[in-house]
């Protein structure tokens, strides 16, 4: 199985990586990434840390694709939305 290369730069991958190390120091590991890397490490340890850390680069990187394309989204939204339309002709007949 291919790992997809990654879409960041080297100094934010480094930034990533590191924080991938704190959460396996800290026994915070993803348990599906976990066994993923398991399969695919086909039972050494050594290398399994080594598709864990570029797994879990990867699904960060994806996390971060989606929010920035989040935010995009809304700020297209809000500078394309129609203004309200408070002085509308149907209020001025509207009962009270």
């Amino acid at each position: 199985m291919l790992l997809r290369k990654p879409i960041m730069s080297d100094n934010e991958q480094g930034i990533m990586r590191q924080a991938i190390e704190e959460e396996l120091a800290s026994n915070q590991i993803n348990a599906v990434l976990w066994n993923k890397a398991k399969m695919m490490s086909k039972g050494q340890e050594e290398k399994r840390r080594e598709f864990y850390i570029e797994l879990r680069l990867q699904a960060m990187q994806e996390n971060v694709k989606s929010h920035v394309l989040k935010e995009i989204k809304a700020e297209f939204a809000r500078q394309h939305a129609k203004p309200a339309d408070f002085l509308s002709a149907k209020d001025l007949f509207k009962t009270k």
